[in-house]
Order: structure tokens, then C-alpha cells, then sequence
């Protein structure tokens, strides 16, 4: 990663925790500790900041001094800065007097929008009370990540005031025969640390590295990450150029038996390469040779190594070796999860021919987990047509196993719909297949992710840029597409919900309207805000009620674009 450094320490002293093989177990749940923070959630009163009229009226009029320094844009700042964040927020509400103030650079410190000034009378150790609420419900598993949408704005907010310029990653990786080796890496955010950047780093933690998670607040780079261990060669990493700064405390372990090791900790290995090699010319003889050599150097169990190994032998479309895994050294093929079997893309039908002919249930789900991750394996190739076809063919069902609602699974046509063609969506349909409850919802959701197309690309624009310009436009009219096609074609109401009433379902906004408005930019968008006027447009043409999404675009996603859309269609509606 460009500007960042990153040094390794061996530690002394502690256990060593055991951690699952990366790339064959995928946690349920995600460790998160939001460690020693240093705010405690804040307390605001219920009373509301914006009076209510009908009891004011009965109470003491303010004086004229009072309402004069109200009135006094530099003391009300002074006034204001001094709120909590949540409350600050509501202030805004007030008066256009109060409003007007929001552009000073005090308020816009007090609202972790930008840095605060040094020479500020406020320039003291300050947290956000929203923004540290939000540690306290981190997601913990992978459906909660998938439902989290944080808006553009807020992912723009300072972690704290005076800004931390510096995330300290820290890696504690515990040795199976003793020993710990500890890695830093210092990544400098000059403007300041914001929670977006956080809550990426966090994720990818949890998602990629599959580690535990721990935040250490109120420190500078090279601090201790634990006071019960020590550097056998020094004392610290210390050094004049620590600065104050954020830090994920992540721990794993390696070889440790049937808990040790990252998957391309073990890729390095001779065995590994071996067992490659066989996948890639189809050779039992040499499969068998890695696995007994795997077995005497007793880096995993047998079972473990059987599939890691046919993991290579489905991406390599071995079916020799696949067969002879499951024939002769009587790999489990209800161990291998629809997840794994699709984990590196979609496998060809050959594989998945040799796993039918052997036993595999192509309609099982993973009990073992929720979510995307569980659903069958159909799921999984819905993107690909011609699979989804074959496997139709070959005994695939429609309707998820184990289900008894539509809560406990997604339909398929609600997983064609955010990511299929209209062809895919219809071949299933014809199958008999239930819409579910979210289909429009998820098509209208998916088509906020991408950017439509805006003519010819710039002079000098960079060919990355553009490359990602033009896949994410065309992504955006298949998708637009498919919402077209749901409502002109299908005939699904645009006024549907997307859970039984009475339910309270997380991740749910109500109409497939509701779902416009979450749109954010991203730091992948390379400054492109996402253009959801012709979404917006449509489905209020069809009849949306938009009541409740200008709701949560004002209040929840702070999406002013979306109410600008809405505006200006009711005002040509007028004409």
C-alpha cells in the first residue's frame, strides 16, 4: 500500500489463540471489541431543541437580551460549538439565524467535518457521541455487513477532534511452537482519520484476514498493544516521528495443527505447489504425492487437506484428481459447501457433473452459516445463464431447502433480479419460481451501486478511470433495465413492501422507492456523485409514493440530490 510502513517484531511470552484455515472456513461471526472508548455513549434529552409552539406560548417570553444574544451570530456560535454532535445536528432546525452559522468553521469542527483550528479555544481531546454509538452496534457477522449502507457524509466525518493523522494496524501472529511475531503498519491520512477509511480497514480485517478485531484509543504509533509482553531486542518501537493515532489490534495464529495458517501461508509451501501442479495436468500420481507429503510434514488433518486440494482441483477443473479425492481418499462431498464450490467463480459443468455423479446435493444449503454464504448453490451462478439453464436441467430447484418463509432465504428471483439479466429472471420465473418480497426492491437497490454513462470520456482521462467508467454504465442500464421490466412487464406493484406488515426486519426501508435515496459516492466513483434521477423518475412516473423516502434521504442518508430529483418532477407534474 503506497505511503504506508510497515516493521515486524517477535514478542515474548502469552498463549497462542488458533484460528481456522483461511480460505476453508468462513466465521459465522465476526470478534469485534471497540475497546476502552473514550466516550461513553452520550445522554440526550428527549426534550426536543425546536420548541413546540402551543407550549411556548404559555410560558415566560424571553427577554430582549436574551433574544439578542440568540440573535448574535459570533456568541451563538460560542454557544453552539459547545453542543454535543447529536444535538448540534438539531440546532440546525431551529431558525435560518441559527442555520446561518453552520458554514463557520467552529461548527463545522463541532460537526467532524473538518479539522479545528489550532489555535481554537476548543482544541481539546473531543469524540463524536453519534459516531461512537456506532462502535457500540458494529457489524458482527456477514449479513450485518451486507445490510450496512452508511451514507457518503458519513463516512466523510472525522473520527475525532483535533484530527488523528496516522491508523496504526498491528498483526500478533502466534507461532504453533512458541514465539509471537508482531507486524505494524502506520497508514498516514494527513487530513485526518475519517470513519469510512475506519470502517473499511475494520471490514477488510474481518472479511479478508479473517482476524479478530480490537481498538486501541488515546496512543502514538509505536505504543504497546499489550503490557504483558515485551520486545526481546528493545523495549519499543518508538521513534521522534510517533504521532497520536487510531490502531486495529488484529491477532491470528499459524501452524497450528487443524487451527493454524493462512491458506497463502500454506500456497508457499512445496506441497502446495505440488498439488497445483497435479490439478493442472489432471495427474493422481502426483495429487497422492502431495497429500502424503503434506500428511508427513502434519501440517493439517487429512480431511482438511482433502479439501483444500480439491478446491484447487475445482478451480483447475480436475476432474480426475476430484474423482479420485472423493473415490480413494473418501473426501466428504457433503463437506463441500455451495460457497466453496463456487468460491474462486462460477466451476465449469464438467466439475459439477463429477460432484452430481458422486453424491453432492446441488439444493443443499450451508447450515453452518447465514446469509449470502448459505444459500444453495443456484444461487451462487445466477449470473451466468447458460449454468443457470444446466443446472435447472440437472435436478437444480427453484425453491430453497429448509425454508419456511420467505425470511429464512432469499428467493432466487430476488437474487436474479439484483444481479441477472431479464433472460435469467425469466427462465426462472418460468420454473415456477416465488418473486418474493424484495424483487423490485433489490433491482431498484443494485442500480443505485452503479453510475450511468455521461457521453465521451474527458481528454486525458485515465484509462483505469475510464475502463471503470464504462463497466459500471453498463452495469447501470442492465439493472435499469430489469426495474423496467419488473414494473412494465411482471407488473410488480411500486408501492409494495419488502416485509409483512408488522414485521421489523433489519435492513428493510419500506417501498422499492425507499431504497433510492441510500445511494452515496464513493472512493471508488473517483468523484462521480451517483446520477439516480432517471430511477427516481421512473418509478414516481409509475406511481410512487415517495412520502416515506423523503423521509429517510433527509434525515437517515442525507441525500439532498434525491430530494432535488423529487422536486423538480413534482414541479414539471405542475406545468
Amino acid at each position: 500500500m503506497a505511503g504506508t510502513g510497515q516493521t515486524a517484531r517477535e514478542l515474548t511470552g502469552g498463549p497462542a489463540p488458533r484460528v481456522l484455515l483461511h480460505g476453508i472456513w468462513q466465521p459465522v461471526c465476526y470478534h469485534f471489541t471497540y475497546g476502552n472508548l473514550p466516550l461513553q455513549q452520550h445522554v440526550v434529552s428527549e426534550e426536543p431543541i425546536i420548541p413546540d409552539t402551543a407550549t411556548a406560548s404559555n410560558a415566560a417570553i424571553a427577554s430582549e437580551a436574551q433574544m439578542k444574544v440568540l440573535s448574535t451570530p459570533d456568541v451563538l456560535v460560542i454557544i453552539l460549538s459547545q453542543l454535543p454532535h447529536s444535538s448540534l445536528l438539531k440546532a440546525k432546525l431551529v431558525n435560518k439565524t441559527w442555520a446561518g452559522v453552520f458554514e463557520n468553521v467552529e461548527i463545522q469542527a463541532s460537526l467532524f467535518v473538518r479539522p479545528r483550528p489550532k489555535e481554537s479555544a476548543l482544541y481539546t481531546e473531543t469524540y463524536s457521541d453519534l459516531l461512537i454509538n456506532k462502535f457500540l452496534t458494529w457489524p458482527t457477522n456477514p449479513a450485518e455487513y451486507e445490510d450496512k449502507h452508511h451514507s457518503w457524509q458519513w463516512r466523510q466525518l472525522l473520527v475525532c477532534q483535533p484530527p488523528v493523522e496516522a491508523l496504526e494496524i498491528v498483526q500478533q501472529v502466534n507461532q504453533r511452537f512458541g514465539g509471537t511475531l508482531e507486524f505494524r503498519t502506520i497508514i498516514p491520512r494527513p487530513g485526518g482519520l475519517r470513519m469510512g477509511f475506519l470502517y473499511d480497514a475494520i471490514r477488510y480485517w474481518h472479511q479478508v484476514e479473517n482476524s479478530s478485531v480490537e481498538l486501541l484509543w488515546n496512543r502514538k504509533t509505536g505504543d504497546f498493544t499489550d503490557s504483558m509482553r515485551i520486545y526481546p531486542d528493545g523495549s519499543n518501537y518508538k521513534t521522534l516521528d510517533d504521532k497520536p493515532c487510531v490502531t486495529i489490534w488484529g491477532k491470528t495464529g499459524v501452524g497450528c495443527g487443524q487451527y493454524g495458517g493462512r491458506l497463502d501461508e500454506i500456497a508457499n509451501r512445496p506441497m502446495w505447489a505440488l498439488a497445483c501442479t497435479a490439478c493442472e495436468k489432471d495427474d493422481v500420481t502426483l495429487i497422492d504425492e502431495a497429500i502424503q507429503g503434506a500428511l508427513q510434514k502434519n501440517y493439517l488433518s487429512e480431511q482438511e487437506i482433502l479439501k483444500l486440494y480439491s478446491g484447487i482441483a475445482i478451480r483447475k477443473n480436475s476432474t480426475k484428481v476430484l474423482t479420485h479425492l472423493i473415490k480413494h481418499h473418501s473426501l466428504s462431498v457433503e463437506s463441500l459447501n455451495p460457497a466453496d464450490v463456487a468460491r474462486e467463480g462460477i466451476p465449469s459443468k464438467e466439475i459439477v457433473a463429477t460432484l452430481l455423479a458422486n453424491g453432492w446435493d446441488i439444493n443443499a444449503r450451508d447450515e453452518s452459516t447465514t446469509g449470502p454464504k448459505a444459500e444453495p448453490f443456484l444461487w451462487h451462478v445466477v449470473k451466468d445463464i447458460d449454468m443457470v439453464a444446466w443446472c435447472l436441467e440437472h435436478g437444480a430447484s427453484v425453491h430453497p431447502k429448509v425454508t419456511t418463509s420467505h425470511r429464512s432465504c432469499q428467493q432466487i428471483l430476488e437474487k436474479a433480479a439484483a444481479s441477472a439479466t431479464v433472460a435469467t429472471f425469466e427462465l426462472l420465473r418460468s420454473k415456477g419460481a416465488p418473486l418474493g418480497w424484495r424483487s423490485l426492491h433489490r433491482a431498484v437497490q443494485l442500480t443505485t451501486d452503479y453510475q450511468p454513462g455521461r457521453g465521451e470520456s474527458d481528454a486525458g482521462e485515465d484509462e483505469r478511470v475510464k475502463e471503470y467508467r464504462l463497466d459500471r454504465a453498463r452495469k447501470y442500464e442492465e439493472r435499469m433495465a430489469m426495474v423496467r421490466h419488473l414494473v412494465d412487464v411482471v407488473g410488480i406493484n411500486v408501492n409494495a413492501l419488502d416485509q409483512p406488515v408488522g414485521a421489523n426486519l433489519q435492513g428493510r426501508w419500506g417501498t422499492p422507492i425507499c431504497y433510492v435515496p441510500r445511494a452515496y459516492e464513493t472512493e471508488m466513483d473517483f468523484g462521480l456523485y451517483r446520477d439516480t434521477r432517471e430511477l427516481t423518475w421512473f418509478l414516481l412516473d409509475r406511481g410512487a409514493d415517495p412520502t416515506r423516502a423523503l423521509e429517510l434521504a433527509k434525515e437517515v442518508f442525507e441525500n439532498e440530490r434525491f430530494v432535488d430529483d423529487v422536486e423538480e418532477w413534482t414541479t414539471k407534474q405542475l406545468r
